[in-house]
């Protein structure tokens, strides 16, 4: 399966979520971008996250809803990219079961 793109997912998720990728946006719904400094964490962490993520490569989430608060959620960048890759072998399992 193609992105709107044309590039395969996985070569797509590769480039955007590398160390120097730009992350995403799909407007109105998700956001993902790296934090360049402790003050990129979101407050409602607290100082302490902040302060031990200081120096990594960290990704900041966003799951936007319409009427309510948003989801926020943070992520190392190797544990990200581990799970895109999880999610991306999950789904190309189910494609090939599901055209047998």
């Amino acid at each position: 399966m193609k992105a709107i793109s044309g590039r395969p997912p996985a070569e797509e998720f590769a480039e955007i979520f590398s160390p120097t990728g730009e992350g995403m946006i799909i407007p109105d719904l998700f956001v993902a971008c790296r934090a360049d400094g402790p003050d990129d964490i979101a407050y409602e962490f607290g100082e302490q996250v902040a302060e031990e993520l200081a120096g990594k490569e960290v990704w900041l989430l966003w799951r936007m809803y319409f009427g309510r608060a948003s989801d926020t959620a943070f992520v190392e960048g190797p544990e990200l990219r581990h799970l895109l890759g999880e999610a991306l072998a999950q789904r190309t399992a189910e494609t090939e079961s599901a055209c047998r």
